[in-house]
């Protein structure tokens, strides 16, 4: 980065390029860039819920209203097209296609060139892949397209040393233990937060009666074994737990390798009475953020 202090895949420059170019390279046509990809990312979520034969007006209209999509869809920058690439891969995860966990091991693989901290709910995936096909061939197929999505990066660090990628992550970044990373303390006041900011996030409000009001017919649902597909519960679960391990401060952008499955969890259950409740608190609350959203633009946070 312009400071020093970050390492950027080249794999989003190639996203924004051909807007760039379409757009006589005004600084503009990144954001186009990022502005169709979200739009690519409902489209591919609403064909997986068609697979599940989910797709109603109610299941329409929640990908398009979820503050995480909405909000990484409106500036160009590496970590908004972490959702793109996940919806991607869950499309060719759940569908019959032909060598489609090494397929998708490669489409997941690519949100770490988004950030690398979606490595947590990228790993998850094994649990899932497993569950899905219960044979260790396609684990291992998910994991050599994984392998070959990052293997950029261990080829540039082999022919440069002292590298870059895995160095600065191993010495540099929050991972090492010389930062803080692996402490205990640090551990259990993570996972007492992360999970509340993880729903800050998600609801798009820092009122904590909201999110109870939220949160707790999904918790309901799920304690009464209503809810299905509670396997994408697990890349939330890794995401979180792998921050917690890890030192440093917890932005948003660090929620959006787990807002795809969790949003996936809910539309999929929309047919319980109680993930209807909380989705049509996600709806109320996207037209009380209608102005943080569209109008007020506090990027201080993020950028």
């Amino acid at each position: 980065s312009e400071g020093g202090g970050k390492v950027f895949s080249s794999l989003t420059y190639y996203l924004f390029l051909p807007f760039a170019a379409l757009f006589k390279f005004d600084p503009v046509s990144t954001v186009y860039s990022t502005a169709f990809f979200g739009v690519i990312t409902v489209i591919i979520f609403w064909l997986i819920l068609h697979q599940y034969k989910k797709l109603n007006k109610f299941s329409l209209i929640l990908p398009i209203i979820f503050y995480p999509l909405l909000v990484s869809s409106r500036w160009a920058w590496n970590p908004h097209f972490i959702p793109f690439w996940q919806t991607l891969g869950f499309l060719v995860l759940f569908s019959k296609l032909p060598y489609k966990h090494v397929i998708s091991g490669i489409i997941f693989g690519l949100t770490l060139h988004q950030h690398w901290y979606a490595v947590f709910a990228c790993i998850s995936i094994v649990v899932i892949v497993y569950k899905l096909s219960p044979k260790i061939s396609s684990v291992l197929n998910y994991l050599a397209g994984l392998f070959v999505a990052i293997l950029p990066f261990i080829l540039f660090d082999l022919t440069h040393p002292p590298g870059l990628f895995f160095t600065r992550m191993i010495y540099f970044s929050p991972i090492s233990p010389t930062n803080g990373a692996f402490n205990l303390t640090n551990i259990f006041s993570n996972l007492i937060k992360l999970p509340k900011n993880l729903l800050i996030y998600f609801t798009g409000t820092p009122n904590v009666l909201i999110i109870i009001i939220f949160v707790l017919p999904l918790i309901v649902s799920f304690l009464k074994k209503q809810s299905k597909y509670n396997l994408l519960l697990v890349p939330i679960l890794f995401q979180i737990v792998g921050l917690s391990l890890i030192s440093g401060q917890n932005f948003d952008h660090y929620y959006l390798a787990a807002a795809i499955p969790f949003l996936l969890w809910v539309t999929l259950n929309l047919s319980h009475i109680n993930f209807k409740i909380s989705s049509f608190i996600l709806i109320i609350l996207f037209f009380i953020n209608f102005s943080k959203i569209f109008i007020n633009s506090d990027w201080s946070n993020n950028i």
